[in-house]
């Protein structure tokens, strides 16, 4: 049997081969978010989230890890951290993706405990819901929860009890739970999601992601506060960018 490390690096292997595909042609690239661009997408993490699956779990965080990962860290819509952080970092994510919870589990607690709670960044989650009907409900919900300054809670959850793609799981009983666990007014939150002000959000995550020229999720745009951002398709690579953005900005970290 493979190891795990091995079955990660054939998991990374296939997804960089997706987003070259991607890459082929131009006019993929611009129906990344269309449903066309879906169809071809989901295909592909179908495939590849079985190799992801039986990486193993080992060192997936409890849910208690889960729940204090951003105790003490302030919250502000869709924001992390400190507004005086000299980097930013914009995720840009999908509630359903695979990789996406696997950052989340083994790529985001460094990230928030070396550089989030020292103020050095403020990391901004920007949803993306183009994998099928459960991210746009997912999606919706969750980016009205950052009007609870919850969402980096809720998005936490969510990825941890992510269910089959587009199975039909999300539902009103699933997003309930999820609520539960991240400390958000559920109510509330569903009622906020149809919200006109939460299509724009989305609208725009959507068009950023395409105009930074990113082409999967999880991926980033990391830069200087107020500085030029630089597209990180990689999480592997998203330290070595903080740490470049933190030169430019005159820190060096803590």
């Amino acid at each position: 049997m493979s190891s795990r490390a091995e079955e990660k690096a054939k998991a990374r292997e296939a997804r960089l081969a997706a987003e070259r595909a991607a890459q082929q042609s131009d006019a993929r690239k611009k129906r990344l978010v269309t449903l066309g661009g879906v169809l071809v997408a989901a295909a592909v993490i179908v495939v590849v989230a079985v190799l992801v699956s039986q990486s193993g779990t080992d060192d997936a965080p409890t849910e208690e890890e889960r729940a204090a990962l951003f105790d003490g860290i302030p919250q502000s819509g869709t924001k992390l951290g400190s507004d005086t952080a000299p980097v930013v970092v914009q995720e840009f994510a999908d509630l359903q993706c695979p990789f996406c919870a696997q950052f989340s589990e083994t790529g985001l607690p460094p990230i928030v405990s070396d550089y989030v709670k020292p103020g050095d960044v403020q990391m901004e989650l920007r949803l993306m819901t183009f994998l099928g009907d459960d991210s746009v409900t997912g999606g919706r919900v969750a980016q009205a929860a950052a009007e609870q300054n919850k969402l980096w809670d809720f998005a936490e959850a969510f990825y941890a009890d992510q269910g089959e793609e587009n199975s039909g799981y999300v539902t009103d009983d699933f997003m309930q739970g999820i609520a539960d666990k991240a400390g958000v007014d559920f109510a509330k939150a569903q009622a906020g999601a149809e919200d006109a002000k939460v299509t724009e959000a989305l609208d725009k995550n959507a068009k950023d992601f395409e105009a930074g020229g990113l082409t999967g999720t999880p991926g980033f745009l990391v830069g200087p506060r107020g500085g030029k951002m630089k597209a990180v398709a990689n999480p592997d690579d998203l330290p070595d960018a903080i740490a470049d953005a933190l030169k430019q900005s005159g820190q060096s970290g803590t």
